[in-house]
């Protein structure tokens, strides 16, 4: 409990956290054939990721977003915010496509 208060008190200073850290496995991901969520066309051609940004900027605001970089295979970069404390089932897509990605 006291370690679990001490990082409590931390979190709303972190502004940033390192993708490494976080998700190995997201971070060692490059060059997938997984296409970029919102890149889709009805032709079946989608840009595919080819990697992740090293850090996760953390918004200062009530809900704190995370704002995820992926970088594309066409050499553009594209933002995603992901919310945290949402209910899952809003989120479930994001969800799927990261266990997607993981292998899960």
């Amino acid at each position: 409990y006291p370690v679990f208060k001490r990082i409590n008190s931390q979190l709303p200073h972190i502004n940033t956290l390192d993708l490494a850290a976080c998700s190995p496995q997201l971070h060692a991901a490059v060059n997938l054939d997984l296409g970029v969520p919102g890149t889709y066309q009805v032709s079946g051609a989608a840009v595919r990721i080819k990697s992740f940004n090293q850090t996760i900027a953390i918004i200062r605001s009530k809900q704190r977003p995370r704002k995820l970089r992926i970088m594309g295979e066409n050499g553009q970069e594209f933002v995603f915010l992901l919310k945290v404390r949402q209910n899952p089932s809003i989120c479930v897509v994001i969800l799927i496509y990261f266990s997607l990605i993981l292998g899960a």
